[in-house]
């Protein structure tokens, strides 16, 4: 039984990284971009007008990019990324789902949720820097070495900045704190950041920030009732937390959500969704019990919705009709 689950792991695993990987680049939202760092790195890192403006710009995926420029052709360069997250991810999933239907919802899963479907193929510099930190927060016990993770996720993607510091903050100066004071102090602190967060980005120099600004991801108030939603089931319904970290870097992202989608602004909050999502689902699917049973009913109905509506086609920059017409030459 043991050795069939694992071959059944494997192939369906297979299955969605073949699917994912063989969409052609040129229908993808972004993907010439990744394809001009893969193939001029170098460029554009000369191109930065001083070391500090370059550590606010993702300077390791940058120097990741130099590197593997000597061996890889761009395309290949961006497919390497793109299997490295979806391996160690899928990995992920297999080790924290609790049998195989657990393990199919999940990887089921990060296809139907289109933010995490988004961070999949589309912002593979921000699907780098999440898998690390996340496999930082399973594996790391040292709150310490997790924040130099965190430290050097920031130079990947600069999103990281901000998650950086509420990790300091949760585990370094709110840790002896009870529950209820450390969501209050948590709150606060993201509130404050909320209304300062686009200012500070752009006075040091984030070449996002405004990109953020106006990114038209898939968030509205649909979404927000959702997050919402997953924020009281993990904060009063989860139970015993077997991932302390992981545990309290989802409830911090849910509420940074949150409180950005109300009081600074909805695409940017969408962006920093993205990277929390893929810790939920391994926290989700590393139980088993009616109201996990319940949390995914209502994700797939949410997200279910969104796709009968083409929120789908949020990962391409053609038109769905150009898509499915691509897509069904190929299929």
């Amino acid at each position: 039984m043991f050795i069939i689950s694992g071959i059944y792991r494997i192939l369906l695993s297979s299955f969605f990284i073949l699917i994912l990987v063989s969409i052609p680049s040129d229908l993808l939202w972004d993907r010439n971009n990744y394809l001009y760092y893969a193939g001029n790195a170098d460029n554009i890192i000369q191109s930065y007008g001083s070391k500090l403006e370059l550590l606010f710009n993702d300077y390791i995926f940058l120097e990741i990019n130099r590197l593997l420029s000597y061996f890889l052709t761009p395309d290949d360069v961006v497919t390497a990324f793109l299997i490295s997250f979806l391996l160690i991810y899928y990995f992920l999933i297999s080790k924290f789902s609790i049998n195989f239907l657990t393990f199919t919802i999940g990887i089921l899963l990060t296809v139907l949720i289109t933010p995490l479907l988004h961070l999949e193929v589309v912002a593979i510099r921000q699907a780098l820097a999440t898998i690390l930190v996340i496999l930082s927060l399973v594996y790391l016990k040292d709150k310490r070495l997790i924040l130099i993770v965190f430290i050097l996720s920031s130079l990947i993607h600069s999103s990281f900045y901000l998650l950086t510091l509420l990790f300091f903050v949760d585990a370094f100066v709110l840790s002896n704190f009870d529950k209820k004071l450390k969501f209050f102090l948590n709150f606060i602190i993201i509130l404050i950041i909320s209304l300062s967060y686009l200012f500070v980005a752009n006075y040091l120099g984030f070449r996002q920030a405004e990109l953020y600004a106006s990114y038209d991801g898939s968030v509205s108030g649909g979404t927000f009732l959702l997050v919402l939603f997953l924020y009281l089931y993990l904060y009063f319904s989860y139970g015993n937390v077997n991932f302390k970290y992981l545990y309290n870097f989802v409830l911090q992202g849910f509420l940074l959500f949150l409180i950005f989608y109300i009081s600074a602004n909805a695409s940017v909050s969408a962006r920093f969704l993205e990277s929390i999502f893929p810790a939920f689902i391994l926290l989700l699917i590393n139980k088993f019990r009616r109201i996990e049973l319940g949390v995914i009913f209502f994700i797939i109905l949410a997200y279910g919705y969104v796709w009968f509506n083409g929120g789908q086609y949020i990962i391409f920059e053609v038109s769905p009709m150009q898509v499915n017409h691509v897509l069904g030459t190929l299929l």
